[in-house]
Parts: structure tokens; C-alpha cells; sequence
């Protein structure tokens, strides 16, 4: 979402508009493509957060904190319904949580709240790795390689990429966010928005957007990252989409992908249900598309060359490799 005063360059220059997704100017920027970054969570795993199957041992564990759980304010919350649902999913062995509340939408405040406790936790424990040499430090650097001096910060928005996450965490917003704020302090205008309404406010001055397919654990403002505690769970529950729930909602992000150039795979597992609620196949057509295929088998790598119709560049490598050859 734009905010106030943050239309910085005139909209007679803008190419085109899709909802409030803006492309500048390509002649003015430091990434000169539409670029696209799909996201699943092994581009997290660098950072401690798990992957979907860690995820899934994580929410096993959480029946300790049942009692935990039922003292705080989550509509409908059952504790010994909570029990009965992580020892279901363990038995039942899916490997993705949110694939097993598809099958099991008896359990799903119980499974929204395991997942929002455990994404919480995650985030706290992952603050302090995101200041390491990693993929979303290099990107930002790419980013703001341009920008000479702290008065011209606005020139980030200058940018052409959109960032389509399949993770409930907001670590890429806050690293952004904050690396931003911290970078131009001295600017008044950075400064102000963070006194504002802390990190979300810059947030909302970036002309590039974020959109979580899967929802995610509350914005910057009502959830901030600094705060250790976990006395919102039922507000992040509310916030956290299941599959059943997200139909509606992806035709305007599906339109956002499209509108790119090129598209950047970093960490995604190519699931069918996530392929086909972006419908990869017709969106990745004609595009330039680049793909993390970490520790993946031949035959794994010529399935998702299948599912992109064979149109792309797949890099046995972590995501910080994958954009510092091709980005």
C-alpha cells in the first residue's frame, strides 16, 4: 500500500498501475526490470526459520503448550481439542501443516494457533541472523547501490520488484524496513515515519509491495518485531489464510506476477496446490525465470522445468548465489 506523500515520481511517468503496484520510469532505476521475487520458506531457512516440514515438528511440540494456549484470548480455543489435533497431525504424517487443515478444517483454530505460536517464536530467535551475509542483505545492497547520499532516499522506490511470499513470517518486511531506517537515519522524512508508527509506516512508503499468499502473523505496527511476547496469538490467527480461504484473493497478485518481466524463485518447493493457485504455468510464459534448486535430484529439477514449460534457468544453489549470478 502506497502512503501519504510517498508518490514520488510524478504519475506521468509512471509505465502502469496494478492496484497499488507502481513501475517507475526504467531509465531511473538500480534493478532496470519488473522483477518478481516468489518466495517460499527456504529462502527463511538461512535465516532459522523453518521449512515446511520443520514447521510441522515445531507445531507436534507445541501440545506443551496447551495450557499456555487456553489462557489466551482465541476465540473457540479448546486445550484438549488442541492436544487431539497435534497428536492427529503427527499420525496422520503430511508433511505440510496447511495441506492437513485442508483435509481436517475441524481443527483449524487449533492449527492456526499452533502455527502463529510457533512463527512468533521463530521470528524472535531469527532477529539477530538477519544482519549476516545473506540474500536479502545483497538484494537491499542492489537496491540502494545508486543512492549517493541520504537526502536522495526515496530513489529507492525506483526499484521495478514485487515480493510474493508463501510464508507467514515478516522477516523480508522488517529486514527492509529496518535496514532502510537505519541507513538514512539523517533523512527527516525516513525518521519521522518510524517515529510514526515504528517500521510499518516506511513500510508503507515503499512503492514496492508485499503480499503474503498464505497471510501472515500481523503487520508492524499491531505485531511489532522488537516485542517478545505473545499475547496477541489470537489476532495473528485471524491474520494466517488457509487454502479454502485464499481462492478469492490471488487473482490481483496473480495479475502483479504478470505484469513482470522476469520472476525469481527463491526457496519455493513448486507443491501443486501452490502452483496451481498461481496458475505458474500461463503466468511464467514469455518470462525470464531463474530458480533455487538446492540439493534437488535430476528428476525433481525436470519436474519443475515441466511445470514452467521448460522456460528457465534452474541453479543448484542457495538464493544468495542464484541473484548474485543472474540479478
Amino acid at each position: 500500500m502506497r502512503g501519504e506523500g510517498v508518490h514520488l515520481i510524478p504519475d506521468s511517468f509512471l509505465s502502469r498501475q496494478v492496484g497499488s503496484l507502481y513501475f517507475a520510469p526504467k531509465e531511473l532505476n538500480m534493478i532496470n526490470k519488473k522483477t518478481a521475487f516468489i518466495i517460499g520458506a527456504g529462502a527463511s531457512k538461512a535465516y532459522g526459520l523453518p521449512t515446511g516440514r520443520e514447521l510441522r515438528d515445531e507445531i507436534i511440540n507445541q501440545k506443551v503448550n496447551a495450557n499456555i494456549l487456553s489462557n489466551m484470548p482465541i476465540n473457540g480455543f479448546d486445550e484438549q481439542k488442541f492436544i487431539d489435533f497435534c497428536e492427529q497431525f503427527k499420525m496422520s504424517n503430511v508433511n505440510s501443516i496447511d495441506k492437513y487443515l485442508n483435509f481436517n478444517p475441524k481443527f483449524e483454530i487449533e492449527g492456526k494457533a499452533a502455527i502463529a505460536l510457533s512463527i512468533r517464536q521463530e521470528e524472535i530467535n531469527a532477529k539477530e541472523k538477519i544482519y549476516q551475509d545473506n540474500w536479502m542483505q545483497y538484494l537491499y545492497n542492489r537496491m540502494i547501490e545508486n543512492i549517493d547520499c541520504y537526502e536522495n532516499a526515496k530513489m529507492i522506490n525506483e526499484n521495478w520488484i514485487y515480493f510474493c511470499t508463501f510464508n507467514y513470517d515478516r522477516l523480508l518486511e522488517y529486514f527492509m524496513a529496518s535496514s532502510y531506517f537505519h541507513t538514512f537515519i539523517q533523512n527527516d522524512t525516513v525518521r519521522n515515519k518510524f517515529d510514526e508508527r515504528h517500521y510499518q509506516s516506511i513500510l508503507e512508503s515503499f512503492s514496492f509491495k508485499f503480499d503474503h499468499i498464505y497471510g501472515l502473523i500481523g503487520d508492524l505496527s499491531n505485531n511489532p518485531f522488537e516485542e517478545n511476547n505473545y499475547d496477541k496469538i489470537g489476532k495473528y490467527c485471524n491474520m494466517i489464510q488457509l487454502i479454502k480461504e485464499r481462492e478469492k484473493d490471488v487473482s490481483l497478485i496473480r495479475e502483479r506476477i504478470g505484469m513482470c518481466e522476469r520472476i525469481y524463485f527463491l526457496g519455493y518447493g513448486f507443491n501443486t496446490e501452490n502452483n496451481k493457485l498461481l496458475n505458474l504455468s500461463e503466468i511464467c510464459n514469455g518470462k525470464e525465470i531463474y530458480v533455487t534448486g538446492y540439493k534437488l535430484y535430476e528428476e525433481e529439477i525436470e519436474r519443475i522445468r515441466k511445470i514452467l514449460n521448460n522456460n528457465c534457468i534452474i541453479e543448484n544453489c542457495e538464493c544468495i548465489d542464484l541473484l548474485r549470478k543472474y540479478l
